[in-house]
């Protein structure tokens, strides 16, 4: 009879183990976010605006490219040290362009930046209506 409570409460351990408590966040990922989109004239222009402002005010480094399709930071001068940011803007159907965001260091565990924060930083701000 003992056996039997213990395998019931290590059964309902393993299985009830994948859900939350009330209160406990979940630390799993959350799903992607939708891209930003814009439509061809004043709202791409400001968004594009407002992502070359957020790059430039964000990274440790200069604007190495500055393009009506891309923006990207210049290389740290010690590789791995702090991210590298790109943004990219390029057309899709009916006058929308969609707007993407990437942050890369080559080398993780010296990466002075969490990737995920400056993806949510940056898409706040682009989207805000400042």
């Amino acid at each position: 009879m003992r056996y039997r409570r213990l395998t019931t409460l290590l059964a309902a351990a393993a299985f009830g183990g994948c859900s939350l408590l009330p209160g406990v966040e979940d630390e799993r990922p959350s799903p992607l976010v939708k891209p930003i989109t814009c439509k061809d004239g004043p709202d791409c222009q400001g968004k594009w605006i407002r992502a070359a402002a957020w790059i430039a005010e964000n990274s440790a480094n200069q604007i190495k490219v500055k393009t009506d399709s891309t923006i990207q930071s210049m290389e740290p001068m010690i590789p791995g040290s702090v991210a590298v940011y790109t943004a990219t803007k390029l057309p899709g159907a009916n006058g929308l362009y969609e707007i993407s965001f990437h942050a890369t260091c080559s080398n993780q565990t010296n990466c002075t930046v969490q990737v995920a924060e400056a993806r949510a930083s940056f898409e706040r701000y682009v989207l805000s209506t400042q």
